[in-house]
Order: C-alpha cells, then structure tokens, then sequence
C-alpha cells in the first residue's frame, strides 16, 4: 500500500508540475505574440515619423533591418516598396486584414501564414497622412527567439522536479499510511498525538472506519445466523439434501441423507466418495456436473429412493449440485394398492354379471323350466342389486379419493340428529331379525360436512345390524369427542383386525356376499374418518360382538 501511495503521490505531484509548467509556457506565449504586436507599433510611430522626412520610397530600406520588414501599400493595394520580398512583383494587398483594419481605422494588426516568406508573421500597419499604409512585419521565429534560452531552464526545472516529487511522495506517503495502519490495526483507538492536524482531520475517517467494521461485523452475525438457520430448515427436511460444489465436495448434507445412507458424521469440504461410493450416486452428481439434471431411483436401507441430481447455475457456470432424495416407498405402495384394488374391483364385479348372464342365457334359450323362471328372475335381481351397491360403493371410494379436505362443506350439525336419521333408514332392516337400537339422549355438534358423516355412520350402523345376531342389540353413545358404535354380533377375530379398513376384505366372505356387503364400507368409513382428521379404532371380541370408535379433534367440536 506505502510503494502505491508513493507512486500515486508522486505521479500527481508531477503530473501537476507539467500541468503548471504548460501553463506558464502558454501564457508566456500569449504574452510574447502580445509583445511583439506592441512592438511593431512604437516602430511603427518612428518609422511613421522618418517617412515625412526622406526623399524617396526607397530610402525606407535604410530603416529595415533583417528582422523587421517594412511594407508601403498604396490606398489601392499596390506595394509601393517592400523591404523582405523575394519576389519584387506582389499582388494586391487590400484585402489584406491589418490594411483594411488601417484604411478604416487608422491601424491594425493581424497574425498568419505568409505565402511571401512562407513563415508566420505577425503584421502592424498605420495609415500615413498622405494616405498610403505603412505596414511592419516581423517573423514569428524571431519573435520567440528568446524562448530557446528559457527550454534548457525548463528542462532543469522539470528534472529537479521530477527528483523532489519522488522524494516528497515517499516522505507523504509513510505519513499517510503509519496512521491509517494505526487505525487498521484498532479502529476503536481515537488517540491521536496532540497538534497533529493530519491525524485530527483522519479522526472522521476513524470514526467511519469504525462504524464500517462494526456494520461488517453485524453483517457477518446475520450471515452466520442466516446459514445457522439454513442449516436447521435443511435438517428439518422431510426429503434428504446433499449440497456438492463444483469440485464434488460435500458443502452440506442432512439428517434424513446421513440416515438414507446409514453413515452419520461432518463430511463438510470431504469429497463425495467419503461419504458414500454408491455408483448411481456417483453417476447422477458426475451429470449434473456437466449440466445434465438425473433423475434415477435407488433402493437405500430396504427403501425405494427417487434420486435427483441438478445442477446449480451461476451466471451461466455449474458451480455445484444439489442431490434431492425422495423415499417413494409409500408412493410404490399405494400404486401396488391402486392395482390391487382394480384386480378386485374386476373380480367383484365379473362374479354378479357372470351370474346374471348364466340365468339370463338359460332363460333365452329355453332351458330354463317355466317354473323355475321366477326363482331366476329373483336370482338376476338379487346380483343386479348387489352390482349395484358395488358400483355405488367403488364410485363413492372414487370420489373420496380425489377429495380435497378443504373442499369440505363443513358446517355445525348435531351428531344426534344425524343418528337419528341414520336409524331411522335402516330401522326396517333391523326390525326384520328383532335387533333393537340404542340411540344417544345427549346433543354433540360439530363441525362437519354431513353428507359424509351421514355415509360413514351409515356404513357403521348397517354392518352393525348385518353381522349382529338375532335379536341382538346396537347402540350409539357419545363418549368426550368421540362417537361410539357397539353391537352384540358375531365379533371379529384378532388375526382379522389389522385388514378390516383393507378394500375388498371380508372376515367371512360367504356371510357377507348373504348379507349384501361389498367388502368397501368399513374402507370408506375409514376415509371419511380421516378427510375430517378423525381417528378410527376398533375393538372386538369374537362371538361377543364389536366396538367402533371415531375420535374428532378439538377444533371440529362446536358448542
């Protein structure tokens, strides 16, 4: 910093000497063509004065000398006498400007290019009594003559110059730097030493330089925080993050990434192999390096991982990469569930319309007995039915499916109310096998969409009095935030109950098909349930009958 300082100073001293120095010889130009004007004009007045005393044009020569040159110019133009001209024949001068400016005003003067003397000239001319112009001309060299006397002087000057900027630029510049040194080495210390106008006039710059670094310093703390927060939300991923700059070192990589890859561990500034060789790691971050986003999957820790690599762009260059890891293992699942459910939707339904096409084909062909006509009717009837309720169950599942839970219609109904309505629909299926139904005395509103509501508590009353025994009993009761539905059926065994939410299952498969059940309600209660943020449990006793219960949070209960 000193030798730059030094060298700024002395160019700008010097720099300032040359601009003084080209002034100076400016102005001592001007003052010189000045010079030779005004002195033009007092010879100009002698030699005004020896014309009315010679006898003849030609005695002017007696009053030239090789540097001044005498002009006599008639009042047409013509050169009455010439004191300097090569060539005695000369054109007219009258319009020449020192002439004009004489024949009009009585003198006048004017510099330019001779095409006499092919030199410049500077010209003086006055108007004589008998109205010719006496002009006088000297030549421009001649005038600045004296000029190479003061050249080798300035060239002294300039060199002497020279040497004193390159000595007071070192002396400044350690003047200037040994306090700012001081400064940058405790900005917080004012101390200057007394008298010292330099240190006293850096006292602001002082100040400032403090409240720069004090700003820098809470820029480096909101940075640091920044980055300390970044850290935490990068933790805070559900998805795994590796962060990788342009060398394949590891810059961050988080909890979820460390656990993919059953490693734990700092791997910061680590190159990539450290932290893992997997060869379709390795091979997607390589692409991304070279500009190409990769999207592969991989198994990790018995898990199925969507892995994406892209390339991090600054200003048009790959500068890293991000890898993005995404366990898609639940994804899998519910397309493997999706199939599954399509393979049994096709089952359920081939087995009624391959039943109905069976007596149908029988009857049209004239197999059938006249007498056995109506017991195949009722059969087409009856799978015609239960095609029916499986079609409305699958379209129901369907529409729960691609529900969004804000789209809900909720609203403040009473749960008892809508048991009511629920037992009331279903209180001829009941009376047929003398099942009796215990409703709640108590109200309980919340905040639900009813249509649904009114389908899941459907579901459970109706299975309720299907799988009950004769005579039986169902009750719904209200117990905190929860609905209960309990009857005295045939109960469920414990090696059933984990997959009774399953689509399609069915504990007993012949007493539901008897029954009518689709094997999809207690699935779409399940649904229901949970579009509302409920929570389903069951608990059952085989042969002594089951238990339903449906939890609403909080939120959902209106007083």
């Amino acid at each position: 910093m000193k030798e730059k300082l030094s060298f700024s100073l002395f160019y700008v001293g010097l720099l300032a000497a040359l601009i003084a120095m080209l002034l100076t010889a400016g102005a001592f130009r001007t003052g010189i063509a000045n010079q030779a004007v005004q002195d033009l004009k007092q010879q100009g007045a002698i030699v005004a004065s020896a014309y009315g005393f010679i006898d003849s044009v030609a005695d002017l020569e007696k009053l030239a000398t090789p540097s001044l040159r005498i002009t006599l110019i008639s009042p047409t133009g013509d050169v009455l006498f010439e004191s300097d001209a090569k060539d005695k024949t000369l054109d007219l001068h009258l319009s020449r400007a020192e002439v004009r400016a004489a024949l009009q005003n009585g003198e006048g003067s004017s510099y330019r290019l001779s095409q006499t003397l092919e030199t410049g000239v500077y010209y003086y001319a006055r108007l004589l009594p008998d109205g010719n112009v006496l002009r006088l001309s000297v030549r421009k060299s001649i005038a600045f003559s004296v000029l190479s006397d003061v050249y080798p002087k300035l060239a002294i000057l300039l060199a002497a110059i020279f040497l004193l900027s390159l000595f007071f630029a070192h002396i400044l510049s350690h003047r200037f730097v040994e306090p700012i040194r001081r400064l940058a080495e405790n900005p917080d210390s004012l101390q200057f030493p007394e008298g010292d106008l330099l240190y006293r006039e850096l006292a602001p710059f002082a100040r400032q330089l403090k409240r720069e670094r004090d700003n820098t310093l809470r820029e480096m703390s909101r940075l640091k925080f920044e980055r300390n927060r970044f850290r935490t939300l990068i933790e805070e991923m559900s998805e795994g993050m590796i962060l990788l700059d342009s060398q394949s070192d590891v810059v961050l990589v988080n909890g979820v990434a460390r656990e993919m890859f059953g490693v734990d561990g700092d791997f910061s500034g680590k190159p990539l192999r450290a932290f893992s060789e997997r060869p379709e790691l390795l091979k997607a971050v390589e692409k991304a390096l070279n500009g190409v986003k990769e999207d592969a999957e991989i198994q990790l820790a018995g898990k199925d991982v969507r892995l994406i690599a892209s390339p991090v762009l600054v200003g048009g260059e790959v500068s890293g990469v991000i890898a993005i890891l995404l366990d898609v293992t639940e994804k899998k699942n519910l397309a493997l569930l999706r199939e599954r459910f399509t393979a049994n939707v096709s089952h359920e339904l081939k087995t009624p319309l391959t039943s109905i096409a069976g007596y149908a084909e029988m009857m049209e062909s004239g197999m059938a007995k006249s007498e056995d006509i109506p017991e195949f009717a009722g059969k087409i009837r009856k799978e015609s039915a239960r095609l029916i309720s499986l079609t409305n169950d699958i379209l129901k599942l369907s529409e729960l499916d691609e529900l969004d839970p804000n789209a809900l219609r909720l609203e403040k109904w009473n749960l008892r109310e809508i048991v009511g309505e629920v037992a009331s629909e279903l209180e001829s299926l009941a009376k047929a096998r003398n099942i009796s139904i215990t409703l709640p005395q108590r109200d309980f509103f919340l905040r639900v969409d009813k249509r649904k509501i009114f389908e899941m508590l459907y579901n459970l009353l109706s299975n309720a009095i299907r799988y009950n025994k004769d005579s039986g009993k169902v009750a719904v009761s209200f117990e905190g935030n929860a609905v209960v539905v309990s009857d005295s059926g045939v109960g469920i065994s414990e090696e059933h109950l984990p997959h009774i939410f399953e689509r399609f299952y069915r504990v007993d498969k012949s007493r539901s098909k008897e029954t009518g059940g689709t094997g999809l309600g207690l699935a779409i209660v399940k649904h229901i349930a949970e579009i509302h943020r409920a929570k389903i449990s069951v608990h059952s006793v085989f042969g002594e009958g089951s238990r339903f219960r449906v939890e609403f949070p909080a939120e959902s209960v209106s007083g």
